[in-house]
């Protein structure tokens, strides 16, 4: 490998070049436009319904947690599955 000291003279000069002069920038003085952002009647009805929903999550009925609880780990806990696809189905059509 060959190593020389280009490098360093190079460094050399550039670390000797002085500045020569002194300039100050003014500060931008130009307008900002200001940005806006408009929501579908979409999306403010669902942010409605997402402050609603929000709102009311302390009104957990524990008397029913602890009811289904229990079922699950007994194992007594029975999922009607004809019920959840008519539902599921009366949602959607």
């Amino acid at each position: 490998m060959f190593i020389n000291n280009h490098i360093q003279s190079l460094a050399s000069v550039y670390g000797a070049q002085s500045v020569s002069g002194t300039s100050t920038r003014k500060p931008v003085t130009k307008a900002v436009e200001s940005s806006s952002v408009q929501l579908s009647t979409q999306a403010q009805d669902f942010s409605a319904i997402l402050q609603k929903i929000r709102s009311k999550k302390d009104d957990v009925r524990m008397d029913k947690v602890t009811e289904l609880e229990s079922q699950i780990s007994n194992g007594t806990y029975k999922i009607d599955e004809n019920a959840i696809a008519a539902s599921m189905l009366n949602m959607r059509y």
